[in-house]
Formats: C-alpha cells, sequence, structure tokens
C-alpha cells in the first residue's frame, strides 16, 4: 500500500496549479494546501473521487505500459520525479477543492491509525494477508499497470512536500534566497543549473523554466500551505 499511497499523494506535487503560464497570483486567487486530517470529511472524499476518475480515463502520453491517465502520472513520475499531476484533478476531473498534505509528524509512532489510511475518508488501509493486497477504502482491490521502479522498501522520506520546507527557508530571507540554487542538473552530471533551465512535463502541461517556480505564492505556481 505505501507504493500506492506515495504515488496518490505526488498528485499534490508541486508545479504548475494555474492553468496558465501568464497567470497573476492575487490574494484571491491563491490555492491552500491543506493537512490531510483538517480537511472535511466532503473534501477528502470528493478529492478520492476524482483521483479514481484518473483511473478510469484513458492515457494519452503513450508511454509504454500506460493504459489510464492515472498510469500517465506513474510514469512520468518515474522519468520525471519532480513533475506535476494535481492540475489534470481540476481540468480532467472537476476536482475543486484544495490540494491536501500529509504532516507524517502528527501521525509518527502510529502510522496505521492516521486518518489518512482511514477507509471510510481516507486512502485505506495498508493491505491483508502475504501479499498485502488493498480490500478496503476507495482504492480496494485497484489494479494498478505500472509498477514500482528501481528500488524497493517503504518511501518514508517527506520528498512529497520538500517544497514546503524550501519556502519556510526562502522566506527567512526572501532578497537572497528567493531565487537562490546552484549544482549540476543531475547527481554527478556536468550541467551547471541556471534560473532559465528549462523542466519538462513529457506533453502533459507546458514546460517552464526554475524561474517561473521559485516562488510558490508567484504568478504561476499561487499557492500555500495551510502551516
Amino acid at each position: 500500500m505505501f507504493f500506492s499511497l506515495f504515488t496518490f499523494l505526488a498528485l499534490a506535487l508541486p508545479l504548475p496549479a494555474m492553468s496558465s503560464s501568464n497567470s497573476t497570483c492575487t490574494p484571491e486567487k491563491i490555492q491552500t494546501r491543506i493537512e490531510w486530517a483538517n480537511m472535511a470529511s466532503d473534501g477528502q472524499k470528493s478529492y478520492l473521487k476524482a483521483v479514481k476518475c484518473l483511473m478510469q480515463l484513458p492515457a494519452q502520453t503513450g508511454i509504454k505500459g500506460t493504459v489510464t491517465r492515472f498510469d500517465d502520472m506513474n510514469a512520468m513520475h518515474q522519468v520525471q520525479a519532480k513533475a506535476i499531476h494535481l492540475v489534470l484533478l481540476r481540468d480532467e476531473c472537476g476536482y475543486k477543492g484544495p490540494t491536501p498534505w500529509w504532516d507524517e509528524t502528527r501521525d509518527a509512532g502510529n502510522f496505521m491509525d492516521s486518518p489518512l489510511l482511514d477507509p471510510d475518508t481516507g486512502f485505506g488501509g495498508n493491505g491483508t494477508g502475504l501479499e498485502n493486497c488493498v480490500t478496503d477504502g476507495p482504492f480496494a482491490n485497484t489494479t494498478l499497470h505500472i509498477g514500482r521502479r528501481s528500488h524497493g522498501g517503504y518511501r518514508c522520506e517527506p520528498w512529497c512536500f520538500i517544497d514546503r520546507l524550501w519556502w519556510k527557508w526562502q522566506s527567512e530571507d526572501l532578497d537572497s534566497r528567493l531565487y537562490q540554487l546552484g549544482g549540476p542538473s543531475a547527481q554527478g552530471g556536468t550541467e551547471e543549473l541556471t534560473l532559465d533551465y528549462v523542466m519538462t512535463t513529457y506533453g502533459i502541461r507546458p514546460n517552464v523554466t526554475i524561474k517561473e517556480v521559485m516562488n510558490v505564492e508567484g504568478g504561476f505556481l499561487c499557492y500555500k500551505y495551510d502551516y
């Protein structure tokens, strides 16, 4: 279940929350990402319904092995871990609620009782039997067409919300930290990153430069966290 759960949570990864790269962020437009336990049950169910909607839509990327639109997200995540998924929930499945996120520290030491795994208002349990097949919740008995890649074990690192931690660090000194970056484009690589480096989403959304996504509360991304 952990692989599937983090795939679902990847739907909330940051890149464009707005439909147009020319959008201007205003207090009226900015979206707030709400920790899962702080969402109303109707909002939780609406989000889960939108995720299931993607599982019913046909794939569009042409990536080998994809069958559904959800598979497109999974496959793209394998080749572009920082690319985005949330916008499809809104544009293609009509989701209108806030973007959820998971504060793991709230459930540390007692993950199995987390509201995130609730069978009625959450993603369902961790599975049963030797193969840990998920038998409750909205994704019970779901067939995944794209499997895990490159490593096994649990994905317990808080990679989904590094943007939250990064923004907190930037906010301590926006004048000097907002556009601060350095290093190669890939681990062990030689191409030096610049603000003009183009990040691809493999045709799912328009490509963007790093500079366009350095300010999460700015024109292109336009979102914030509830805390």
